[in-house]
């Protein structure tokens, strides 16, 4: 039952491989999400992009340090889809609350 390959935790993407696809994914992301916060430095509240975009830039070096250091392929690509997910939802909520708060000022 355990190596059913229809489950998710059972899917190559997580269990074997070196983790080169999730680098580039997170890369694109990292880079999207930089570009957007460094682009919305001047709004309220203050500091809050430069810090998005500073840990949105350590959680990618850090898959980039899990990527060679970590052995083992399961722990590994696990921990690189949290980091990913991580990465994402950081620029989501920071860029969100970025967005809500220059539309209450505007209203």
């Amino acid at each position: 039952m355990s190596d059913d390959p229809t489950k998710v935790r059972n899917q190559p993407a997580l269990t074997r491989g070196p983790g080169n696809s999730w680098l580039l994914i997170g890369a694109a992301i990292t880079l999207l999400s930089a570009v957007f916060f460094l682009l919305q430095l001047d709004s309220h509240p203050v500091g809050l992009a430069l810090t998005g975009a500073l840990v949105v830039v350590a959680l990618y070096v850090c898959m980039l340090i899990v990527r060679f250091t970590i052995p083992g392929d399961r722990v590994r690509l696990g921990t690189l889809a949290v980091l990913l997910l991580l990465i994402a939802a950081v620029a989501l909520i920071g860029l969100g609350v970025i967005a809500w708060t220059e539309w209450v000022s505007v209203t």
